[in-house]
């Protein structure tokens, strides 16, 4: 169940309703990756030169800003395989959409078939009333009875 809220959450925060902003979004990420990587370890050799010659105020600049680094590599490393997962599950999603959609018109047919029915029984009933008068009529005449007509 958690997978599927950080699949949601995911989606939501980037506006991504379709399988093909879901593939550019897990390509920039890539991208950033890539990016933030180079900076991070153009720090560390800044941190080591730091580190050689004592200065403090550069080494804790560095570290913290190595820190900052990581964690957003981190989320986006987490992104990347969040982005993946979705990725995976698109065609049991799709088979299930399908299934979905057929038993919804399966369900609309059926309404239609029922709407139909229900037409021809109103029909009939009509059908059926005024055969009803006809033979009241006919049964009139046949006994000469006057015909009040109710």
């Amino acid at each position: 169940m958690d997978k599927l809220i950080e699949q949601q959450n995911l989606l939501c925060d980037n506006d991504i309703d379709t399988p093909e902003q879901l593939a550019e979004y897990n390509q920039s990420c890539k991208d950033e990756i890539v990016e933030l990587t180079e900076a991070r370890s153009r720090l560390r050799n800044m941190l080591k030169t730091a580190e050689r010659k004592g200065d403090t105020d550069k080494i804790t600049e560095y570290k913290n800003d190595i820190s900052i680094l990581s964690a957003r590599l981190k989320k986006l490393r987490r992104d990347i395989v969040i982005c993946d997962r979705i990725e995976a599950q698109k065609p049991v999603i799709d088979e299930r959409m399908d299934k979905c959609r057929e038993k919804f018109e399966q369900n609309e047919m059926t309404r239609k078939k029922q709407q139909r029915i229900l037409k021809l029984r109103h029909r009939i009933n009509r059908f059926q009333v005024l055969q009803f008068y006809i033979f009241t009529i006919s049964l009139a005449q046949c006994l000469q009875l006057p015909y009040s007509g109710k």
